[in-house]
């Protein structure tokens, strides 16, 4: 357009007719006049065709199938379609119910005539609006007034017969985006006449952004749509037989009691984090999904095996066109979809169990966790909730620990260690849960220690010295006990695979002989009952299993040492062979002063691995102090002494500094004693 503007009037040129030598604009033309004035006039509002920015779901759904259970949802829709006044539905509702599927149906039925719409519908057509459709493209100011204003006029003339659905309506209300904001503005006051009737959904929570604005919100008439039931879903997907197997080329058999097993694991697995039908649904096309892909990557390995002359695979698939899809099937599936690659180590009693083998004088505790976890591991009892484990017991005896060890086995890593120390105050809890709307933090994206939950949810979490939390934390944890998922930043984190250690030595140090904390781990129900001094008893009752830890006697404090010196000396030993004056066991001296020294029962065997080094340490250094000693005494000796070699020509009897008068004979005696001087240092 630009290309049509004379240059010589846009520069002043004197050459042109029109030029004024004043350059001035009476009798000319200013530059930027001419320029305006060579541009033609565009109505923008012509560049916008509302059929291009509305999707006509009539045509999109006409031979959609019916849904089910939604007769009543329907009928109430249609009720306020008819209205005179404000005929605009807001269907509200949790993710994943159906909500967009109720106006697609309705299309359907407009679409083929259906007997159920009345004549005053008959002949509309309902149109979805993307919101993403209005702000694309509007580069320029006033771009999306303009689009909103064609769609307007579009569905308000009576003749075109338009239904406006407009999903994800919460995105217009209550944003910090203004120009979302106007598209609500726009549309108020074609809603309020009734001139466009308009379908609106949301979720139940995004909702909220509608009481924001109470006068957009009051246009519509709210219509809750509920979860379908277990078996409402299972008639779901038994109607949905045909239109999958067919999606998948015939190549996937599916029967229908197969159906009841979908819902079962897609509610325990928490599919989509979505709610019946559509986390059923979503499993059901998954699994048959990555069927068919498995399918093809053996087809295409037995073309590869078959090049090779080898036929059997091919064979053997030849045999099997059609796949049965089974709960294994969907079972594998779930865990891929929220777990990824991972999968849960299976648990060998023997090896785990030998792990455990440094840890003295808990056999029994042992024989508890590994028997716990492995009746885990094999499922006998499916539960939504994690198993968590409370280890009671005095300081030191090794509770962290045994939750490191299993932690180890159970995944290679450490587990996730949140020490309760860091919690005692009642704001600590937005640390794990993240600030509440409205506070400072809430949009802050910094890393929680439980977010791994989100990649891998077989982890191991060890919740240390739990008595120290302040009570909100420990309400924030006997909720996730119960069930079986953490809330982070408003949003649900699944922990029902993970397994959870807490570890209290609460009441250690008010009876030395306490009930729970005595020498017989057996007595569970004694534990639990000290335990509620200091423990409400619904968080008690929370855990899985309430583990009693042994007491740390003086004999059990003189088998762990002696155990802790073998292990350490057996490490320098392979790292300095030459250290053969270590003893390969503890010496009973040693071990006497040591325990004199350093034993106390408060505070177990924490302190052995700190002094159990320094002793080591001084033995070793000690002897390298030693050698290097005399060393340097052989360095001086050779450096300073060569008047005593045999040819020495001074050490004959006529030598005259041998002579009582001779000073470097004295010199001589004056700098060799140097071990005596270094030894007393």
């Amino acid at each position: 357009m630009l290309n049509n503007v004379n240059p010589n009037a846009a520069n002043g040129n004197p050459n042109d007719p029109n030029f004024n030598g004043n350059n001035s604009n009476k009798g000319g033309h200013d530059a930027d006049a001419y320029l305006v004035e060579m541009i033609p006039p565009t109505d923008r509002s012509t560049e916008f065709d509302p059929e291009k920015l509305l999707i006509n779901l009539n045509e999109k759904h006409k031979d959609s199938q019916p849904i089910l259970f939604r007769d009543d949802t329907i009928l109430q829709s249609i009720a306020c379609l008819m209205g005179k006044f404000k005929p605009n539905v807001l269907l509200t509702g949790l993710n994943g119910v159906g909500k967009t599927a109720i106006p697609e149906d309705i299309a359907r039925r407009l679409a083929n005539d259906d007997d159920l719409i009345p004549d005053k519908l008959k002949g509309y057509q309902i149109w979805s609006l993307p919101i993403s459709n209005i702000m694309s493209g509007s580069g320029l100011v006033g771009d999306v007034e303009k689009k909103i204003e064609s769609v307007i006029e579009f569905a308000s003339n009576p003749e075109n017969k338009v239904i406006l659905f407009i999903d994800e309506i919460h995105q217009i209300v209550g944003s910090r985006e203004a120009t979302y904001d106007k598209v609500a503005q726009i549309l108020k006051p074609a809603l309020s006449r009734g001139d466009i009737k308009v379908f609106g959904a949301t979720t139940s929570q995004e909702y909220q952004n509608l009481r924001t604005d109470p006068a957009f919100n009051r246009r519509f008439t709210r219509l809750p749509v509920d979860e379908l039931s277990v078996e409402q879903t299972i008639e779901v997907l038994i109607s949905m037989i045909p239109t999958m197997t067919e999606h998948y080329d015939n190549k996937i058999a599916l029967r229908p009691e197969l159906m009841a097993d979908i819902v079962a694991i897609a509610d325990e697995f928490h599919i989509g984090a979505s709610h019946r039908p559509d986390n059923a649904i979503t499993l059901l096309d998954r699994t048959m999904s990555f069927t068919y892909v498995q399918r093809k990557k053996l087809e295409h390995d037995a073309e590869e095996k078959a090049k090779a002359g080898d036929t059997s695979l091919k064979d053997a698939l030849a045999g099997n066109d059609i796949i049965s899809l089974s709960k294994q099937h969907v079972k594998a599936t779930a865990l891929k979809i929220i777990t990824g690659n991972s999968e849960r180590k299976p648990v060998n009693i023997k090896e785990f169990t030998k792990k455990f083998d440094y840890i003295k004088g808990q056999n029994e505790v042992i024989k508890k966790i590994v028997r716990y976890i492995k009746s885990n591991d094999l499922n006998l009892f499916p539960s939504k909730k994690p198993l968590s484990i409370l280890l009671a017991g005095k300081s030191g005896v090794g509770k962290s620990e045994m939750a490191k060890i299993a932690a180890r086995y159970l995944t290679g890593l450490d587990p996730i260690t949140m020490n309760m120390t860091d919690y005692q105050d009642s704001m600590s809890i937005t640390n794990l849960k993240g600030s509440s709307k409205g506070y400072v933090g809430y949009d802050e994206k910094t890393e929680n220690p439980l977010d791994i939950l989100e990649t891998n949810p077989y982890q191991v979490i060890l919740i240390d010295e739990i008595e120290k939390a302040h009570s909100s934390v420990q309400r924030y944890f006997m909720t996730a006990l119960d069930e079986g998922f953490f809330t982070i930043r408003n949003h649900k984190v699944d922990c029902s695979k993970a397994i959870i250690f807490a570890t209290t030595n609460a009441g250690h140090t008010t009876k030395s002989d306490t009930i729970g904390f005595t020498s017989n781990p057996e007595n569970e129900e004694a534990t639990i009952a000290e335990l509620r001094e200091f423990f409400d008893s619904e968080l008690l009752g929370r855990f899985t299993k309430i583990v009693n830890c042994k007491g740390m006697s003086k004999d059990l404090y003189t088998e762990i040492l002696a155990d802790k010196y073998r292990r350490k000396v057996d490490v320098i030993k392979k790292q300095h062979p030459s250290y053969t004056f270590l003893p390969t066991e503890m010496p009973d001296e040693m071990m006497e002063n040591f325990i004199e020294m350093h034993y106390e029962e408060a505070t177990g065997a924490r302190s052995i691995e700190k002094n159990l080094e320094i002793e080591i340490e001084d033995i070793i250094m000690a002897e390298l102090e030693d050698n290097t000693l005399e060393d340097d005494i052989a360095a001086v000796l050779s450096e300073t002494t060569p008047i005593l070699t045999e040819t020495t020509p001074i050490l004959t009897e006529t030598t005259p500094i041998l002579t009582e008068t001779a000073p470097k004979k004295k010199s001589v005696k004056k700098t060799t004693p140097k071990k005596s001087s270094k030894n007393n240092e």
